[in-house]
């Protein structure tokens, strides 16, 4: 029986666009290889509750993304799978436990974490839209208003974030979305302890930047990267 390693939070939030909440962390020339054994098929029901709908993408961290639906409230759903669960998987799912702690408009709903052994998976809000790499890659650097507008959401959330003691830890184009009714979110938090509130707060900046020039100030960031949810 799955276990889960927080509580299942029953207010959860079709189609469209199918980036889905965030990129995940940069890639990498050394990105781990996606396992495919023993692999979710379409109609596949997660913790007899999260049906597999459809096969999105595989993001930088070799973690399969699908869109779902919960058949309990019957409202589509993210499901983030890692290959395999167990200790391997701790930060992951630690890093969605925590995150389903901070309630904020501006940051992504993270209503499940289960770990199965050979796999463990996070069930999130699903986000019609894209990523702000993918919105300035396609339609070229953002006027001031709207970049500023933009910032201004990831400052919000990330006040939310760190007022519960907490870093986020991931921010950059990538993990910045905007939904197609025009709300900013932020996603893919982790809990590694590698990164300081004092480096979100310039990872704001770079957004900031990059939402303005194209271009990413802490390191060149690809414009294309391996969407994620």
């Amino acid at each position: 029986m799955p276990s889960s390693t927080g509580p299942s939070i029953d207010a959860i939030t079709e189609g469209g666009r199918v980036t889905q909440v965030g990129e995940g962390q940069e890639a990498e020339e050394t990105s781990p290889a996606v396992v495919t054994f023993g692999a979710p098929t379409v109609g596949e029901l997660l913790a007899e509750r999260y049906e597999l709908v459809e096969h999105i993408n595989n993001d930088s961290a070799g973690r399969l993304v699908w869109r779902g639906v919960d058949v309990v409230l019957r409202r589509p759903v993210a499901v983030v799978l890692r290959y395999p669960g167990g200790d391997s998987a701790t930060e992951m799912l630690q890093a969605a436990v925590a995150a389903s702690r901070v309630i904020h408009p501006n940051l992504v709903g993270v209503y499940d974490a289960i770990d199965e052994d050979d796999r463990a998976y996070v069930v999130r809000e699903w986000v019609d839209g894209q990523s702000l790499r993918e919105l300035v890659a396609a339609d070229g650097p953002l006027d001031p208003a709207r970049a500023t507008a933009i910032g201004n959401a990831v400052a919000s959330a990330l006040a939310a974030v760190h007022a519960t003691g907490m870093v986020h830890g991931n921010l950059h184009p990538g993990t910045v979305m905007i939904s197609d009714d025009g709300r900013v979110v932020l996603a893919d938090a982790r809990t590694d302890g590698a990164d300081s509130q004092e480096n979100d707060l310039r990872a704001v900046g770079g957004v900031l930047y990059f939402a303005l020039t194209g271009h990413w100030p802490h390191g060149e960031a690809p414009l294309h990267g391996a969407t994620a949810g």
